[in-house]
């Protein structure tokens, strides 16, 4: 990862972190949020 951009290896870190909180305290809205975010980082700047 080291060849990637340092917002890009923060957002990772980010999305990480988020999916597995949400898994660890298995709440639907927590996942929801995760993947919206995921989303939004995803989605190119319109």
């Amino acid at each position: 990862m080291a060849h990637l951009a340092p917002h890009v290896v923060e957002e990772h870190r980010y999305l990480t972190r988020c999916a597995h909180a949400a898994e660890k305290r298995a709440r639907y809205l927590d996942r929801l949020h995760c993947l919206q975010v995921c989303e939004a980082l995803i989605r190119p700047s319109e």
